[in-house]
């Protein structure tokens, strides 16, 4: 009889990954048929395989993949049966759940998981929150090996994490051991004066630890008063307007750490003046001051000519110290040196005093005009022009002749106008000329001229040298002023006086400044603006001129 099969092959349905077994009787036992898949014969292996029991043959296919879905064909002699595989997608699960993870705090925590399949997405969860990429959290998949990374884990990250896939999960603990605080830089003690703005500052090992400000045990709350301030590890608390009440203690308490630092108010003495030229009357009751600022009070010495003053007579304050002279006399009179000093620090301050008595003595100095120019003479004349040449004269007046100046006049006008001013030696000067009067004058270094009018004679050589004032004296001294009296000189030098004038100096000044113009008929003055017992130079003058 003809090999036939007496039972064909079922169509059959299966899920991926599980195994599945055709199976046909045929009408003769122990004989081979031939198996194949969409018309090629199956190579047999560990995963697929046959077996023949008798008249009963199977075709297994363990681990059934999407690939071996199809049609499956069995031959027997001329006979065959035919069959449909169909595989269903499996869900997908995991293959290796999360574990448990142990770190230390500000390590990196990592979770790792596998899928069934490569191409499955998956979500991470956070306490059944679920987690988004960011800067501390990195999430990575190769090919079915999926990785959670959490940066620089803290305390308060410790919680359950979960990873899944469809509606599956596998979950696991993150504990984190937390590294003990630590104030790495306490803040330190402050002395600043009274009004200030003050800053504490403290630094931990690590940030994100909540802190609080103590002052003498007593919880600061923020306000006007004070400003708490908090960066990374950084803390900082501002004291505002500082008070001698905002004295004492100050400590900061991170979890079972603490530091401590003081504020006190403290300011080195700063004189608020600088050195003072002081003047006073002998025998009036007189007060020195010195306004300082300083914190605590300072304690005052004054010194005169490097010598201690008895302290009855020193009244130091918070704000100044004085010192009394109930009966100022000439011998308190110079230089006084003021220290004041706290435990922070010294400052130094100083007093010049003058005492005046009744009477008083200004030195007056009076300078004379230079004598007349000798041996003058016409060296040249060329081309509408003359050249002058003379001598020094016999006497300078007292002050160093600077210059000489040449001056001009048409006969036809009044007006003196300047020839030269550049002859500053006793030689040849060459000015132009026409029908002109020619004079000279000469410049000193501290000179007084009278106002005078010139009236010089055409064609005609007269020396215009104004003599000195005879009987010049002064007067009456005081406080308010001093006077100062003169008589005219024998010779006005052939142009009537019309005015003096007056000009002064202090003895330390190279710099004459006029003082006041009297007229011709007045011949004294009084000059109120000196300094009593303070020397004064004076000037009286007659103008030096020839005329030509």
């Amino acid at each position: 009889e003809a090999l036939k099969i007496i039972v064909p092959i079922e169509d059959c349905e299966i899920e991926e990954k599980k195994t599945i077994a055709f199976t046909c009787k045929v009408n003769r036992p122990n004989v081979t048929v031939q198996w194949m898949k969409a018309g090629q014969e199956i190579t047999f292996s560990k995963r697929i395989l046959y077996r023949v029991d008798k008249d009963k043959h199977t075709l297994t296919i363990k681990d059934c993949s999407l690939a071996d879905e199809g049609e499956y064909t069995v031959v027997a002699g001329a006979d065959k049966s035919t069959a449909e595989l169909i595989i269903s997608e499996a869900p997908t699960d995991f293959t290796a759940q999360l574990r448990d993870q142990t770190i230390t705090e500000f390590e990196d925590a990592e979770f790792t998981c596998k899928l069934s399949k490569e191409k499955a997405q998956v979500k991470w969860y956070r306490n059944g929150r679920e987690i988004r990429e960011g800067p501390r959290y990195h999430m990575e998949k190769e090919g079915n090996e999926c990785k959670l990374v959490i940066k620089e884990c803290r305390p308060d990250d410790e919680c359950e994490y979960a990873c899944g896939v469809e509606d599956k999960r596998t979950r696991a603990r993150l504990f984190v051991e937390e590294i003990p605080v630590e104030i790495v830089r306490p803040p330190t003690d402050v002395f600043e004066p009274p009004g200030s703005d003050i800053v504490f500052e403290a630094e931990l090992n690590k940030d994100r630890v909540e802190v609080k400000w103590m002052r003498n045990n007593m919880i600061i709350v923020q306000g006007d008063k004070y400003q708490m301030i908090s960066e990374g590890k950084v803390h900082r608390l501002q004291v505002c307007e500082i008070r001698p009440r905002d004295q004492g203690e100050y400590r900061i308490v991170a979890k079972e750490k603490d530091a401590r630092a003081k504020l006190e108010l403290a300011a080195v003495p700063k004189i608020k003046t600088t050195d003072q030229n002081l003047v006073t009357d002998a025998g009036k009751p007189f007060v020195m001051t010195v306004p300082y600022d300083a914190y605590p009070r300072a304690e005052a010495e004054w010194f005169y000519n490097d010598i201690s003053l008895p302290g009855q007579n020193i009244d130091t304050s918070n704000e100044r110290t004085d010192y009394r002279l109930k009966d100022p006399k000439k011998s308190d009179q110079g230089r006084y040196k003021i220290v004041i000093k706290n435990k922070h620090g010294t400052g130094e301050a100083f007093i010049n005093l003058d005492v005046i008595d009744d009477l008083q003595t200004i030195c007056l100095v009076v300078v004379d005009v230079p004598g007349p120019v000798k041996n003058l003479h016409v060296v040249d004349t060329a081309d509408g022009e003359v050249s002058l040449a003379w001598e020094e004269p016999e006497s300078d007046g007292g002050s160093k002749i600077l210059a000489y100046v040449v001056e001009r006049r048409d006969v036809k006008r009044k007006t003196w106008t300047v020839a030269t001013d550049r002859a500053d030696i006793p030689e040849e000067t060459t000015c132009i000329s026409s029908v002109y009067v020619l004079a000279i004058e000469l410049e000193m270094a501290s000179l007084l001229l009278p106002m005078r009018q010139f009236k010089p004679k055409t064609n005609s050589v007269s020396y215009a040298s104004g003599y000195r004032l005879r009987k010049v004296m002064v007067g009456v001294v005081n406080r308010y002023g001093a006077t100062v009296s003169w008589e005219p000189p024998l010779f006005d030098g052939g142009s009537e006086i019309t005015a003096y004038i007056i000009e002064q100096r202090d003895r330390t000044s190279v710099r004459w400044e006029p003082a006041m113009m009297v007229k011709a008929e007045d011949r004294t003055a009084t000059l109120s603006d000196v300094v009593e017992n303070k020397e004064t130079k004076l000037e009286l003058a007659s103008q030096a001129l020839l005329q030509m």
